[in-house]
């Protein structure tokens, strides 16, 4: 592989594709180190929750929360990214990152159904629920499945506490987009 840090972020997206973390880590890390984009830190944060699901031990939490935070203050970050950085903000419970992620999605994916759940997760922690009740309408709008469209109404409806009835729909989310990405 060329020594250039686009080669080696690809490659390493290539093997963390294939679960190949162990190998895919230094050409991330080669690639991190050539230049801390949002790019090589989506390519990262693959790798490191990669690793994280397949050996949980939380060495993998810092570079983690690296990835994550250079993702959501990066203006130039595209939704993708910035819905992996949400979610392993979420499941990390980092709630102010996750509010500037959801916010940040707001604008720039406005067509992706994660987007409005995010906002509906962050309405409800604040007991807005005129607010989390139009997120509801814009995720259905913008496909999310229906029977996710059903248990949050429900949550609105029952006013229940948001991050412990809503969490094994986020973990859900998170592993499908790491059957997905990884």
């Amino acid at each position: 592989v060329p020594d250039h840090n686009a080669n080696q972020r690809r490659l390493c997206g290539t093997l963390a594709n294939l679960r190949r973390y162990d190998e895919a880590q230094p050409w991330c890390d080669r690639a991190w180190e050539a230049d801390r984009s949002w790019m090589n830190a989506y390519a990262m944060l693959g790798v490191v929750m990669g690793v994280e699901f397949e050996r949980p031990d939380g060495a993998a939490t810092q570079r983690a929360t690296d990835a994550v935070s250079l993702i959501v203050s990066d203006p130039l970050a595209d939704g993708d990214a910035l819905n992996a950085a949400c979610q392993v903000a979420f499941l990390a419970q980092h709630f102010d990152v996750f509010e500037r992620c959801s916010h940040r999605m707001e604008s720039m994916a406005p067509d992706m159904p994660a987007t409005w759940y995010y906002a509906f997760v962050i309405d409800m922690a604040y007991e807005r629920l005129d607010e989390a009740a139009e997120d509801i309408d814009r995720a259905e709008a913008a496909g999310m499945p229906a029977d996710q469209v059903a248990a949050m109404r429900d949550n609105v409806q029952d006013e229940e506490p948001v991050l412990s009835t809503i969490a094994p729909v986020a973990l859900a989310g998170l592993a499908a987009w790491a059957a997905v990405f990884l």
